[in-house]
């Protein structure tokens, strides 16, 4: 699993508001078959609501209601999903996504570099049923349209290894998560006087 951000802003009171595509593969092998046996057909598009669909969630989203990550992946799901004849189910859909960073006072806003955090995982499966990976292996959350985007990823972000596996009281089997955390900074805002750019960027992260 993991997130792929198309566009990300920052208010005042710290809100981190995002329009992301969720990115989610999983293997079902309920919905395995022959293509020979069905036209040589190796893969259908189907409404992601009549599939099993993983319960993710952000364990540290803003909401939870109409429109927001939990209603796009795991309600409503509006959107469609792949499903090839070897049994994997590719669901992407987009999004919006609201999470609160950490920095209290907000120094040098609206210019100053934040700390921030996004903790996803299904939200009651162990890992003795389902095991979590990070989508295509990457550890970090890729920003789509950099130059667009007010707010980006700075280099300081995602400097360790999102996935975490932990033990909690009630059980003896563990659960896993992925734990994103960065930095973000404002590149530009409009004003009423125009367009202003931030005069002490930090660098954008960038995929080594």
């Amino acid at each position: 699993a993991g997130l792929s951000v198309y566009t990300m802003d920052m208010d005042s009171d710290g809100m981190l508001n995002m329009v992301a595509w969720f990115r989610s593969m999983w293997m079902d092998e309920r919905l395995v078959w022959s293509p020979e046996d069905y036209h040589g057909i190796s893969e259908l598009r189907v409404p992601a609501s009549q599939v099993w669909v993983p319960d993710f969630e952000v364990y540290n989203a803003e909401k939870f209601d109409h429109g927001s990550f939990s209603d796009a992946v795991i309600r409503s799901r509006p959107h469609y999903a792949i499903v090839y004849s070897n049994g994997k189910v590719l669901f992407i859909p987009p999004t919006t996504l609201s999470v609160r960073c950490k920095d209290e006072e907000y120094k040098d806003w609206p210019w100053g570099e934040y700390d921030c955090m996004i903790k996803m995982g299904s939200w009651t499966h162990s890992a003795v049923m389902m095991q979590l990976n990070t989508f295509e292996n990457k550890k970090f959350i890729n920003l789509e349209n950099p130059q667009s985007s007010p707010v980006v990823f700075t280099e300081n972000s995602f400097k360790k290894n999102p996935f975490q596996e932990k033990h909690y009281d009630c059980c003896p089997e563990a659960y896993q998560s992925l734990e994103y955390k960065f930095k973000v900074q404002r590149q530009f805002r409009w004003t009423d006087e125009g367009f202003e750019k931030n005069p002490n960027e930090v660098k954008m992260f960038k995929e080594k």
